[in-house]
């Protein structure tokens, strides 16, 4: 039998969630979850959904990465 996970949300501020709803046009799950985050205001939403390239940190610096390239390209080959 399969056991699933229980997740905790943390709700944030309701009110800046159907704020954010409103103004991202965005599912209340998504606004809620955004705010539970910290992520309140309109700017700060659009800063984390839309992230340009240079946003993103380097991923070879994550533990094990070059092995996992190289299972990953071996299993496509």
């Amino acid at each position: 039998m399969k056991k699933y996970k229980n997740w905790i949300i943390k709700t944030g501020n309701a009110e800046a969630a159907a704020r954010l709803q409103a103004e991202l046009n965005i599912s209340q799950d998504l606004a809620v979850l955004l705010c539970g985050r910290g992520i309140d205001t309109y700017d700060k939403a659009r800063a984390y959904l839309y992230a340009g390239w240079d946003e993103f940190s380097d991923p070879w610096i994550i533990s094990g990465m070059e092995a996992a390239v190289r299972r990953i390209d071996q299993a496509v080959s």
